[in-house]
């Protein structure tokens, strides 16, 4: 044991010693995460170009909700599932759950007896204004409730576009039940005509517009606050292996390796001392991160983090990805043979998993090939748990399966290390 708290103070010098890494692991971070959230604050995201999930439930199956369905599928926008061809007995509350826990980004409910509602209800607003006890506009206060449910991990402005197109699209089916639903009115109803009649109708498809949350109704907009802190904690998180690697390699070019596994001292408990001390960097960048949204952010004219209910679920998290950027710099600086090798592939590396992982353009954004990439990225499991946490409020057993991920790359990293060791000259 006393053998271990040496070896701590040793990688402890090391690590204070090496100025640059200091500036990597802590300024780098600070800087990001205060000019990215700076410049994203209010900026359009455009979400074109790409097929956008989509989720309906028809239980009107009549003229409206198969109309809809069919002009959904013939859209080039959205990618169309089903949820009455998928499993029957799944209800509007299923459909939610399915959006909130981010497995489409929309889901529309076409509620029973919708096509008869609105035929009914159009035509004693007909009816009223040909026998007089009307006035010669049609009107209506009532609405048909078409209900949207939107993933709560989209941000403001791009709900904004979404809705935009879901809205002129729903409408225009509207339109023209409207019209058939007049024509056949004015067929069925004889004797009384009318001049000068305005055909504007104010009866709606879309009666409310909801923001899926997973446990209760409630309006929650991400805003770019939330999506940096934990994107470019992650980011800087694993940008850890530059300074992990460069250590290690340093300690084996110098011959101090070799010295101190003559000494009682396993390769083993050398590994557990560098996960140690970096981990102890990680969970520091985490609260420094945390501590920049929670009160400086305010003072930019930025949101403040809220991390009310979140904060050991965020840090569990961050642990567990903590040990995955440190098993990812054990095992590159096992096969790189220089400082230099080590850190241009481990920079090179994290840019590319952190691009593909959706920490600077969403995933949903992405073209399909670049979609099927990123889940092979450690970084997007990191920020789909924190995500959740985040901005669906789940628990940890909700994001033990990305956890899981974590753990298996973590494993698998150091497992690739001590193996190359054991069959590469020292």
């Amino acid at each position: 044991m006393k053998s271990f708290f040496y070896l701590l103070y040793k990688d402890a010098l090391l690590l204070l010693r090496d100025k640059a890494g200091i500036i990597l692991l802590f300024i780098m971070p600070i800087a990001l995460v205060l000019i990215m959230t700076s410049m994203q604050d209010g900026l359009l995201n455009s979400i074109t170009n790409t097929d956008i999930s989509l989720v309906l439930l028809n239980d009107d199956n009549d003229s409206i909700g198969n109309t809809i369905e069919k002009e959904l599928n013939k859209s080039e926008v959205f990618d169309v599932h089903n949820l009455n061809e998928m499993d029957t007995l799944l209800s509007e509350n299923g459909l939610r759950n399915l959006v909130a826990q981010g497995k489409y980004l929309i889901g529309i409910y076409v509620p029973a007896n919708t096509t008869q509602q609105f035929k009914e209800g159009f035509r004693k607003d007909i009816e009223s204004v040909f026998d007089g006890s009307s006035t010669n506009k049609l009107e209506s206060s009532d609405s048909i409730p078409i209900r949207i449910y939107l993933d709560p991990t989209i941000k403001p402005n791009v709900q904004s576009n979404l809705m935009s197109n879901v809205r002129e699209f729903i409408t225009q089916i509207q339109n023209q039940f409207q019209l058939k639903a007049f024509s056949e009115a004015l067929k069925e109803i004889a004797g009384n005509t009318e001049s000068n009649l305005d055909l504007r109708y104010s009866k709606k498809l879309i009666a409310d517009e909801k923001i899926s949350d997973k446990k209760e109704d409630v309006l929650f907009r991400p805003n770019s606050v939330q999506h940096n802190v934990p994107a470019w904690t992650l980011f800087a998180i694993f940008f850890i292996v530059i300074s992990l690697s460069g250590s290690t390699i340093k300690e084996r070019e110098d011959g101090s390796f070799n010295r101190l596994m003559t000494m009682p001292c396993s390769y083993s408990k050398y590994l557990l001392s560098k996960m140690t001390v970096y981990l102890f960097v990680c969970i520091l960048q985490f609260l420094i991160v945390l501590a920049m949204g929670i009160w400086v952010f305010p003072y930019i004219g930025l949101e403040s983090f809220d991390v009310n209910g979140i904060f050991l679920k965020l840090l569990f998290v961050v642990i567990v990805a903590a040990c995955a950027a440190i098993g990812f710099g054990t095992a590159i600086s096992s096969i790189a043979t220089s400082q230099q090798q080590a850190a241009v592939f481990g920079s090179v590396s994290v840019v590319i998993l952190a691009a593909i992982g959706g920490l600077w353009v969403p995933t949903y954004a992405m073209p399909e090939i670049f979609r099927t990439f990123s889940n092979v990225s450690p970084l997007k499991w990191g920020i789909d748990a924190l995500y959740s946490i985040i901005l669906r409020k789940s628990d940890i057993s909700d994001v033990l399966a990305q956890c899981i991920y974590l753990l298996i790359f973590a494993i698998s990293c150091f497992v690739i290390a001590i193996i190359y060791k054991k069959f590469k000259k020292v």
